[in-house]
């Protein structure tokens, strides 16, 4: 079995999960991105400040599983054991 081997799916067992962790990081480039225009600084400074409240709420350890798509919940050493292992 290929992928990450740190968090599998308590329903299907699979291996290929999607974290919204990966969700925040992407608000943050957008919103770096945007400060380059004068215009897109509010916005831009709206989605910093959404990535660093997601980043530090429960909300990074919410999977999605990829090949069931069921919802699930890790804890904290777990999730932290999983940015290491794709890392």
């Amino acid at each position: 079995m290929k992928g990450q081997q740190v968090v599998k799916c308590p329903h299907c067992r699979g291996n290929k999960v999607k974290s919204s962790g990966t969700a925040s990081k992407r608000l943050f480039w957008l919103g770096v991105i945007s400060c380059i225009t004068l215009i897109g600084i509010p916005a831009g400074l709206i989605l910093i400040l959404t990535y660093l409240l997601m980043k530090r709420s429960k909300l990074r350890l919410n999977f999605i599983c990829q090949k069931c798509k069921r919802a699930f919940k890790v804890n904290e050493d777990v999730y932290q054991r999983y940015v290491k292992s794709i890392s």
